[in-house]
Protein backbone atom coordinates (compact mmCIF):
# COMPACT_ATOMS: atom_id res chain seq x y z
CA UNK A 1 0.00 0.00 0.00
CA UNK A 2 1.23 3.46 -0.36
CA UNK A 3 1.98 5.55 2.14
CA UNK A 4 0.47 9.10 2.89
CA UNK A 5 2.94 11.98 5.13
CA UNK A 6 -0.01 14.30 6.26
CA UNK A 7 1.54 16.69 9.15
CA UNK A 8 -0.90 18.02 11.19
CA UNK A 9 0.15 20.98 14.09
CA UNK A 10 -2.13 21.09 16.40
CA UNK A 11 -3.26 23.61 19.39
CA UNK A 12 -2.80 21.29 22.71
CA UNK A 13 -2.01 18.09 20.77
CA UNK A 14 1.36 16.53 19.73
CA UNK A 15 2.37 16.22 15.71
CA UNK A 16 0.19 13.60 14.23
CA UNK A 17 1.65 12.04 10.74
CA UNK A 18 -0.90 9.65 8.56
CA UNK A 19 -0.80 6.90 7.79
CA UNK A 20 -3.74 5.07 9.33
CA UNK A 21 -6.66 2.73 8.15
CA UNK A 22 -9.22 4.51 10.14
CA UNK A 23 -8.69 6.80 12.82
CA UNK A 24 -10.97 9.59 14.63
CA UNK A 25 -8.64 12.68 16.55
CA UNK A 26 -11.68 14.50 17.90
CA UNK A 27 -13.74 14.90 14.78
CA UNK A 28 -11.29 14.52 12.13
CA UNK A 29 -11.44 11.22 10.14
CA UNK A 30 -8.21 9.51 8.26
CA UNK A 31 -9.40 7.24 6.17
CA UNK A 32 -8.09 4.33 3.53
CA UNK A 33 -10.69 4.93 0.27
CA UNK A 34 -10.46 2.80 -2.85
CA UNK A 35 -11.58 4.18 -6.28
CA UNK A 36 -11.15 2.85 -9.50
CA UNK A 37 -9.29 5.54 -11.06
CA UNK A 38 -5.29 6.05 -11.83
CA UNK A 39 -2.79 3.03 -12.47
CA UNK A 40 -0.51 2.88 -9.18
CA UNK A 41 -0.88 2.41 -5.34
CA UNK A 42 -3.40 -0.33 -5.13
CA UNK A 43 -5.05 -2.44 -2.71
CA UNK A 44 -5.72 -6.41 -3.44
CA UNK A 45 -8.39 -6.05 -5.81
CA UNK A 46 -6.69 -3.82 -8.10
CA UNK A 47 -8.35 -0.44 -6.76
CA UNK A 48 -6.13 2.82 -6.35
CA UNK A 49 -6.03 3.45 -2.39
CA UNK A 50 -6.90 7.11 -1.78
CA UNK A 51 -6.29 9.16 1.64
CA UNK A 52 -9.10 10.43 3.00
CA UNK A 53 -9.10 13.47 5.34
CA UNK A 54 -12.83 15.08 6.11
CA UNK A 55 -15.13 15.42 8.82
CA UNK A 56 -18.04 13.41 9.17
CA UNK A 57 -21.39 14.69 9.41
CA UNK A 58 -23.17 11.59 10.34
CA UNK A 59 -24.10 10.97 13.56
CA UNK A 60 -23.66 7.61 13.19
CA UNK A 61 -19.83 8.36 12.68
CA UNK A 62 -19.56 10.23 15.68
CA UNK A 63 -22.86 11.27 17.15
CA UNK A 64 -23.32 14.85 15.72
CA UNK A 65 -21.56 16.86 12.76
CA UNK A 66 -18.03 17.71 13.01
CA UNK A 67 -18.31 19.94 10.00
CA UNK A 68 -18.38 23.73 9.78
CA UNK A 69 -21.19 25.79 8.64
CA UNK A 70 -19.33 27.42 5.59
CA UNK A 71 -17.90 29.70 7.92
CA UNK A 72 -14.26 29.55 10.02
CA UNK A 73 -15.36 29.11 13.62
CA UNK A 74 -17.80 26.87 13.59
CA UNK A 75 -17.21 22.50 14.15
CA UNK A 76 -14.00 21.20 14.49
CA UNK A 77 -10.57 23.10 13.50
CA UNK A 78 -7.25 22.94 12.61
CA UNK A 79 -5.24 26.31 13.96
CA UNK A 80 -0.85 25.73 13.74
CA UNK A 81 1.09 26.78 16.16
CA UNK A 82 4.38 26.25 14.37
CA UNK A 83 5.46 29.85 12.90
CA UNK A 84 7.87 28.03 10.44
CA UNK A 85 5.24 24.89 9.47
CA UNK A 86 2.16 24.53 7.12
CA UNK A 87 -1.16 23.57 9.21
CA UNK A 88 -1.87 20.89 7.26
CA UNK A 89 0.76 19.22 4.57
CA UNK A 90 0.28 16.65 2.39
CA UNK A 91 2.87 15.08 0.40
CA UNK A 92 1.15 12.46 -1.52
CA UNK A 93 -0.54 11.87 -5.21
CA UNK A 94 -3.70 10.00 -4.03
CA UNK A 95 -5.77 12.24 -1.44
CA UNK A 96 -9.09 13.48 -0.66
CA UNK A 97 -10.02 16.47 1.88
CA UNK A 98 -12.90 17.08 2.72
CA UNK A 99 -14.88 19.51 5.11
CA UNK A 100 -11.77 20.63 7.05
CA UNK A 101 -12.11 24.06 8.85
CA UNK A 102 -8.00 25.32 9.00
CA UNK A 103 -6.40 28.42 9.60
CA UNK A 104 -2.69 29.66 9.01
CA UNK A 105 -0.39 30.71 11.56
CA UNK A 106 -0.49 34.43 12.06
CA UNK A 107 1.31 36.61 10.08
CA UNK A 108 3.42 33.76 8.41
CA UNK A 109 4.27 32.98 4.74
CA UNK A 110 2.64 29.31 5.79
CA UNK A 111 -0.14 27.65 3.86
CA UNK A 112 -3.40 26.55 5.73
CA UNK A 113 -3.38 23.29 3.32
CA UNK A 114 -0.39 22.66 1.19
CA UNK A 115 -0.40 19.70 -1.24
CA UNK A 116 2.56 18.33 -3.27
CA UNK A 117 2.64 15.28 -5.09
CA UNK A 118 4.89 14.39 -7.74
CA UNK A 119 3.97 10.90 -9.79
CA UNK A 120 2.08 10.56 -13.03
CA UNK A 121 -1.17 9.78 -12.07
CA UNK A 122 -2.06 12.72 -9.54
CA UNK A 123 -5.33 12.33 -7.90
CA UNK A 124 -6.07 14.94 -5.61
CA UNK A 125 -9.21 16.57 -4.25
CA UNK A 126 -9.90 19.51 -2.07
CA UNK A 127 -13.34 20.43 -1.55
CA UNK A 128 -15.89 22.28 1.26
CA UNK A 129 -12.63 23.57 3.38
CA UNK A 130 -12.83 26.84 4.92
CA UNK A 131 -9.43 28.27 5.03
CA UNK A 132 -8.26 31.17 7.08
CA UNK A 133 -5.44 32.60 6.03
CA UNK A 134 -5.18 34.82 9.50
CA UNK A 135 -3.13 37.61 8.18
CA UNK A 136 -0.38 35.48 5.80
CA UNK A 137 1.51 37.43 4.33
CA UNK A 138 4.28 36.48 1.05
CA UNK A 139 2.27 33.11 1.24
CA UNK A 140 2.04 31.17 -2.04
CA UNK A 141 -1.28 30.39 -1.13
CA UNK A 142 -3.66 29.73 1.60
CA UNK A 143 -4.44 26.53 -0.32
CA UNK A 144 -1.32 25.69 -2.25
CA UNK A 145 -1.32 23.08 -4.88
CA UNK A 146 1.90 21.69 -7.39
CA UNK A 147 2.83 19.45 -9.07
CA UNK A 148 6.61 19.33 -8.58
CA UNK A 149 8.75 16.58 -10.14
CA UNK A 150 9.76 16.20 -13.56
CA UNK A 151 7.00 14.44 -15.62
CA UNK A 152 4.92 14.52 -12.86
CA UNK A 153 1.05 14.76 -14.77
CA UNK A 154 -2.84 13.65 -13.50
CA UNK A 155 -5.46 16.47 -12.02
CA UNK A 156 -5.83 18.34 -9.11
CA UNK A 157 -9.36 19.17 -8.33
CA UNK A 158 -10.42 22.35 -5.77
CA UNK A 159 -14.24 22.99 -5.75
CA UNK A 160 -16.70 24.64 -2.99
CA UNK A 161 -13.79 26.14 -0.30
CA UNK A 162 -14.08 29.74 0.94
CA UNK A 163 -10.76 31.22 1.62
CA UNK A 164 -9.99 34.19 2.62
CA UNK A 165 -7.23 36.16 4.86
CA UNK A 166 -4.22 37.50 3.30
CA UNK A 167 -4.43 40.85 2.05
CA UNK A 168 -0.86 42.10 2.09
CA UNK A 169 2.29 40.99 0.60
CA UNK A 170 1.97 39.34 -2.39
CA UNK A 171 -0.06 36.66 -1.42
CA UNK A 172 -2.75 34.57 -2.57
CA UNK A 173 -5.96 32.66 -1.65
CA UNK A 174 -5.52 29.58 -4.41
CA UNK A 175 -2.11 28.74 -5.40
CA UNK A 176 -1.53 26.45 -8.54
CA UNK A 177 2.21 25.47 -10.21
CA UNK A 178 3.21 23.23 -12.07
CA UNK A 179 7.11 22.94 -11.77
CA UNK A 180 9.65 22.02 -14.43
CA UNK A 181 8.25 19.75 -16.97
CA UNK A 182 5.32 19.04 -14.80
CA UNK A 183 1.71 18.60 -16.82
CA UNK A 184 -1.04 18.38 -14.06
CA UNK A 185 -4.32 19.47 -14.78
CA UNK A 186 -6.05 21.40 -12.51
CA UNK A 187 -9.56 22.29 -12.39
CA UNK A 188 -11.08 25.00 -10.07
CA UNK A 189 -14.62 24.94 -9.40
CA UNK A 190 -17.28 26.88 -7.36
CA UNK A 191 -14.68 28.19 -4.68
CA UNK A 192 -15.10 31.96 -3.06
CA UNK A 193 -11.98 34.18 -2.29
CA UNK A 194 -11.65 36.84 -0.68
CA UNK A 195 -9.72 39.40 1.04
CA UNK A 196 -6.37 38.41 -0.27
CA UNK A 197 -3.26 40.29 -2.07
CA UNK A 198 -3.93 38.19 -5.15
CA UNK A 199 -7.24 35.91 -5.65
CA UNK A 200 -6.41 32.49 -7.88
CA UNK A 201 -3.21 32.16 -9.13
CA UNK A 202 -2.00 30.24 -12.62
CA UNK A 203 1.40 29.82 -12.42
CA UNK A 204 2.93 27.47 -15.40
CA UNK A 205 0.44 26.18 -15.73
CA UNK A 206 0.52 26.33 -19.66
CA UNK A 207 -3.14 26.64 -20.21
CA UNK A 208 -4.28 22.96 -17.79
CA UNK A 209 -6.01 25.50 -15.27
CA UNK A 210 -9.65 25.17 -15.45
CA UNK A 211 -11.43 28.04 -13.61
CA UNK A 212 -15.37 27.55 -13.64
CA UNK A 213 -18.14 29.84 -11.27
CA UNK A 214 -15.77 31.09 -8.95
CA UNK A 215 -16.17 34.57 -7.27
CA UNK A 216 -12.54 36.28 -6.36
CA UNK A 217 -12.75 39.29 -4.75
CA UNK A 218 -8.55 41.02 -4.26
CA UNK A 219 -7.55 43.65 -2.04
CA UNK A 220 -4.86 44.97 -5.15
CA UNK A 221 -5.35 43.42 -8.40
CA UNK A 222 -5.28 40.37 -10.36
CA UNK A 223 -8.00 38.58 -8.86
CA UNK A 224 -7.47 36.29 -11.60
CA UNK A 225 -3.42 35.92 -11.65
CA UNK A 226 -1.35 34.61 -14.42
CA UNK A 227 2.07 34.80 -13.15
CA UNK A 228 4.38 34.64 -16.56
CA UNK A 229 1.46 37.44 -17.64
CA UNK A 230 1.60 35.74 -21.28
CA UNK A 231 -2.19 34.78 -21.28
CA UNK A 232 -1.69 31.32 -21.60
CA UNK A 233 -1.83 30.12 -17.71
CA UNK A 234 -5.80 29.80 -17.90
CA UNK A 235 -7.28 27.08 -20.10
CA UNK A 236 -9.79 28.42 -22.55
CA UNK A 237 -12.37 26.60 -21.15
CA UNK A 238 -12.60 29.11 -18.21
CA UNK A 239 -15.97 30.42 -17.96
CA UNK A 240 -19.04 32.14 -15.79
CA UNK A 241 -16.29 33.52 -12.95
CA UNK A 242 -16.87 36.71 -11.03
CA UNK A 243 -14.08 39.16 -9.89
CA UNK A 244 -13.05 42.60 -8.05
CA UNK A 245 -10.91 43.65 -11.38
CA UNK A 246 -11.29 42.91 -15.12
CA UNK A 247 -9.43 39.71 -14.86
CA UNK A 248 -12.72 37.61 -14.81
CA UNK A 249 -13.53 38.70 -18.19
CA UNK A 250 -9.53 38.28 -19.49
CA UNK A 251 -9.55 34.41 -19.11
CA UNK A 252 -12.95 33.58 -20.47
CA UNK A 253 -16.79 34.79 -20.63
CA UNK A 254 -17.49 36.45 -17.12
CA UNK A 255 -20.53 36.41 -14.81
CA UNK A 256 -19.66 39.79 -13.41
CA UNK A 257 -16.60 42.14 -13.34
CA UNK A 258 -15.63 45.06 -10.81
CA UNK A 259 -17.76 43.17 -8.09
CA UNK A 260 -17.28 44.25 -4.45
CA UNK A 261 -17.40 42.26 -1.56
CA UNK A 262 -20.42 44.42 0.26
CA UNK A 263 -22.50 43.88 -2.56
CA UNK A 264 -21.89 39.83 -2.48
CA UNK A 265 -21.28 38.51 1.03
CA UNK A 266 -23.80 38.59 4.11
CA UNK A 267 -20.27 40.23 6.34
CA UNK A 268 -16.62 40.87 5.71
CA UNK A 269 -16.45 41.61 9.05
CA UNK A 270 -12.95 41.01 10.10
CA UNK A 271 -13.05 38.34 12.65
CA UNK A 272 -16.87 37.66 11.88
CA UNK A 273 -16.51 36.99 7.70
CA UNK A 274 -19.75 35.38 6.10
CA UNK A 275 -18.69 34.68 2.89
CA UNK A 276 -22.04 33.24 2.11
CA UNK A 277 -24.70 35.07 -0.62
CA UNK A 278 -26.60 37.70 0.00
CA UNK A 279 -30.70 37.00 -0.90
CA UNK A 280 -29.97 41.09 -3.02
CA UNK A 281 -26.87 39.81 -4.79
CA UNK A 282 -29.06 39.67 -7.86
CA UNK A 283 -25.80 40.63 -10.03
CA UNK A 284 -24.64 36.92 -9.64
CA UNK A 285 -27.69 34.78 -8.73
CA UNK A 286 -28.46 32.29 -11.06
CA UNK A 287 -25.92 32.72 -13.65
CA UNK A 288 -23.06 30.21 -13.33
CA UNK A 289 -22.48 27.55 -15.27
CA UNK A 290 -24.01 24.03 -14.44
CA UNK A 291 -21.37 21.49 -13.86
CA UNK A 292 -23.21 18.41 -12.45
CA UNK A 293 -22.00 16.88 -15.46
CA UNK A 294 -18.71 17.80 -15.96
CA UNK A 295 -16.68 14.80 -16.82
CA UNK A 296 -13.55 15.52 -14.49
CA UNK A 297 -15.01 17.23 -11.46
CA UNK A 298 -18.84 17.46 -11.38
CA UNK A 299 -20.33 19.51 -8.66
CA UNK A 300 -23.88 18.66 -7.26
CA UNK A 301 -23.71 21.08 -4.37
CA UNK A 302 -22.35 23.46 -2.51
CA UNK A 303 -20.09 23.78 0.88
CA UNK A 304 -23.20 23.02 2.93
CA UNK A 305 -24.25 20.47 1.24
CA UNK A 306 -26.49 22.27 -0.32
CA UNK A 307 -28.28 20.36 -3.51
CA UNK A 308 -27.55 22.92 -6.64
CA UNK A 309 -29.70 24.57 -8.03
CA UNK A 310 -31.09 25.42 -5.31
CA UNK A 311 -33.47 28.81 -7.41
CA UNK A 312 -33.70 29.02 -11.42
CA UNK A 313 -30.35 28.55 -11.84
CA UNK A 314 -26.92 27.72 -10.55
CA UNK A 315 -24.93 30.56 -8.23
CA UNK A 316 -21.52 31.53 -8.50
CA UNK A 317 -18.77 30.59 -5.59
CA UNK A 318 -18.81 28.10 -2.75
CA UNK A 319 -22.34 29.00 -1.88
CA UNK A 320 -25.56 27.63 -3.15
CA UNK A 321 -27.98 30.69 -1.75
Amino acid sequence: MSLCLVTINLTGRRQLSWPLLEAKVTGIFATRRSANVGQTHHDTSGQVIHEQLFTPTSPREVGSSQRHDGRYGAGFRLESTDAARDTLAIRQSHVRVEGLSVRSFPGTSRAAIFVSSETTDIDVWVTHCVADGNGSSETNGIIHFEALAAGASGVFRDANNIVYGAPTGYSECLWHRNGPDATAWFYVYNNTVFDCFRGIEARETVGRLVAKNNIAISTQAQAFFDYLGNGEAFSPMSSHNVSSDATAGDIGPAILTGATAEALFLSIAEGAEDLHLRPDAQAVLGRAEDLSDDPVLAVVDDIDGTLRPAGTGWDPGADER
